[in-house]
């Protein structure tokens, strides 16, 4: 907006061709030309360019990134359709002992621990306050299918040692 008001007050200098107004015709000739030309640069060629190099290539039926579609028809994917996700809810106090057991059981098993863990169970609330001072919190255990078995049996068993401790156990498959 403000290249276009000053390329319409520049108008008048590059039109006036009598007297000493002459003078001044070319720097206003200069103004406009240079002005028009860098606002047609900067507003419709540089983001042409820009939208034609940065261009992803699609696929034309479905829309999906062309690196993702090959990913995914390529079959060389880390993880394997009949893979199981063990989503273990616990208080805090019994973290130490369920890490132990799974580690035991399942010595290969990939998990992640999220520390602190606030929320109501089926007794009360867990939030971490002076009003509820218990907290909890969630491991992600990741294994094969015939681990499930030896999941269930060490969390029935840890279930069975500390009672009251609210241990929950959630299986997802893959």
């Amino acid at each position: 907006m403000t290249t276009l008001t000053t390329i319409l007050g520049t108008l008048p200098m590059c039109f006036q061709t009598e007297g000493s107004a002459a003078m001044v015709q070319p720097i206003g000739l200069a103004i406009v030309g240079g002005l028009t030309s860098s606002t047609f640069v900067t507003l419709f060629f540089i983001p042409v360019l820009y939208s034609l190099m940065m261009k992803e290539k699609k696929s034309s039926e479905t829309g999906i990134p062309a690196a993702v579609a090959e990913l995914a028809a390529g079959g060389n994917l880390p993880a394997k359709t009949g893979d199981v996700q063990a989503e273990i809810i616990a208080n805090q106090s019994v973290q130490d002992d369920i890490i132990e057991m799974l580690e035991q059981v399942i010595p290969d098993i990939q998990y992640t621990v999220i520390p602190t863990v606030t929320g109501r169970g089926g007794d009360n609330y867990k939030l971490g306050t002076t009003t509820w001072p218990e907290q909890n919190f969630m491991m992600l255990a990741y294994m094969k299918k015939e681990d499930i078995s030896m999941v269930q049996a060490a969390v029935a068993f840890l279930k069975k040692k500390f009672p009251k401790e609210g241990i929950k156990l959630f299986l997802v498959e893959s």
